[in-house]
């Protein structure tokens, strides 16, 4: 199960679909996720990322997907 803060999460793309960003070699780069079950504090990406990809959270520190 991968999961990313809840801060990651941008703004709705849709039903359970959310835009992230995602930092690559140094650049960030927007992409949708489909997202599952979350908590107060993080979200269960279902589909759109890898394990060990850095997403942005809003504090705009990185944070890996877990």
């Amino acid at each position: 199960m991968l999961t990313v803060p809840l801060s990651a999460l941008g703004e709705s793309a849709g039903e359970s679909r959310y835009k992230v960003k995602v930092l690559r070699n140094g650049e960030t780069r927007e992409r949708e996720v489909v997202i599952g079950a979350r908590n107060d504090t993080d979200v269960v990406v279902v589909k759109g990322l890898e394990e060990g990809e850095e997403v942005v959270t809003s504090e705009s520190l990185p944070g890996a997907a877990k």
